[in-house]
């Protein structure tokens, strides 16, 4: 009774919403503080963090919103309004992007509610059972020859899997046992990366996360960044990767990355390579497409997606997201993203 007075006293209406709203703040706090360790001038004064607790308090009806807030002024050094905190979109924009439809971008069900062929899955895993792409149900050890005789190893991704977790990298020999243990997943294959990235991310394919809203009948994009991997990575998995904004006009990287913790990078850590002005081939084409491809599902308001700029192919897809969008980085650089939306005052609709 003590706990559930407390959440409506401070407007959160389940103990899950408590805690989301602590784990993200922590998170904020850790990232500023590892920020600022790493470049103390970035730590904002008293004066503007006091303003920025102001703003929160007035403008998104919590001060608790205002750890993000802070961080982005620190990355950026200057306070933007209008960025929205991550604990404000997990606790009002996703629910309003998604309901009431829920996951229909589930990643067994992208392709086909998109009706695309820009991902590259080759076959499903549903309640423990094998189909291939077109949901025709096969036997694993068959269709394990007809798959491996093009590729010499496919990804399986769980339906759970979340910042690279829950994805491997399954070779002929793994292949049976590894469907053995799944329930729901997806598999791909491999894609050929354009050189230009395997410069930048030897080991791991290096994923473009573009970021949409549909609003009012418009969609378009409204954030981007480069995503790559520490050497050795088969994949990208976010505690060793590292992000780096791209201008949503040339492609052209900004000239400071992160790593998980938001310590500023000008260079991969691993290769040297710095950075700034490096320019995302088809990144254009890549933003025409997830654009397109937003269009044909306005049931959802905001999604991110995973892009792969392919040798031959151009941009592929990964999965796209209709709630881990990544989207504190585009606040960080970009923001505000949800300018002219009124989705920053959703609380007052709730």
């Amino acid at each position: 009774m003590k706990l559930h007075s407390k959440l409506l006293r401070t407007g959160y209406n389940t103990a899950y919403q408590w805690r989301q709203m602590v784990r993200h703040n922590k998170a904020a706090v850790d990232a500023y503080q590892a920020m600022t360790n790493a470049d103390p001038s970035r730590a904002i004064s008293p004066a503007r963090q006091r303003e920025v607790r102001e703003y929160a308090r007035d403008h998104f009806g919590d001060a608790k919103h205002s750890p993000w807030l802070e961080l982005f002024a620190g990355w950026s050094g200057e306070f933007v309004k209008g960025c929205v905190p991550e604990t404000y979109l997990v606790q009002y924009i996703v629910p309003y992007s998604v309901q009431p439809h829920g996951d229909i971008l589930d990643n067994t069900l992208s392709s086909r509610t998109l009706a695309s062929d820009r991902f590259p899955d080759i076959g499903y895993v549903l309640k423990g059972t094998l189909y291939d792409r077109d949901f025709n149900h096969v036997d694993p050890a068959t269709y394990a020859k007809q798959i491996f005789a093009d590729h010499p190893y496919i990804y399986l991704k769980q339906a759970t899997a979340f910042q690279g977790r829950g994805v491997a990298r399954v070779n002929p020999g793994q292949f049976e046992a590894a469907i053995a243990r799944s329930n729901t997943a997806v598999l791909q294959y491999p894609l050929e990366m354009h050189d230009d990235l395997v410069e930048l991310s030897p080991s791991a394919a290096a994923t473009l996360r573009i970021s949409t809203i549909s609003h009012q009948g418009e969609t378009r994009a409204v954030g981007a960044y480069l995503r790559l991997g520490s050497v050795g990575d088969t994949h990208i998995i976010s505690k060793s990767a590292f992000k780096i904004t791209a201008d949503l006009k040339s492609g052209k990287l900004f000239e400071f990355g992160t790593n998980k913790d938001w310590v500023p990078l000008s260079a991969h850590p691993d290769t040297g390579i710095p950075f700034f002005g490096t320019e995302i081939p088809h990144f254009q084409d890549a933003v025409a497409a997830v654009e397109d491809h937003h269009a044909r599902v306005p049931h959802i308001s905001f999604i991110g997606w995973d892009v792969a700029i392919t040798k031959s192919d151009g941009p592929m897809f990964f999965e796209s997201n209709a709630g881990h969008t990544g989207h504190v980085t585009h606040e960080a650089n970009q923001g505000p993203i949800f300018a002219g939306t009124g989705w920053d005052q959703l609380h007052l609709k709730a």
